[in-house]
């Protein structure tokens, strides 16, 4: 292989790389959109989410309108651990 394949190619790795912790930095599901916590619980009350996906303290929240945000379950919230 040429010299000149070998740099394209590295340098088609290395965009690639850079793309990817890019995109792992910009916003998550939730399109960047944060919401208190207290209001999702109301949310979820009236029936209005479609999805929660929880990982860790964080919850990706699609709501039945299809808008999305994320919120966080307080440290202190014993009742998650009966509801959610």
């Amino acid at each position: 292989m040429s010299d000149m394949a070998k740099n394209l190619i590295l340098w088609l790795v290395i965009a690639v790389v850079l793309m990817s912790v890019f995109q792992s930095f910009g916003p998550s599901e939730s399109n960047g959109r944060k919401v208190d916590y207290s209001t999702f619980l109301q949310e979820v009350n009236q029936d209005q989410v479609r999805e929660a996906r929880i990982n860790g303290r964080e919850i990706n929240v699609t709501k039945k309108d299809s808008n999305r945000y994320t919120t966080y379950i307080p440290i202190n919230d014993r009742s998650c651990l009966i509801t959610c």
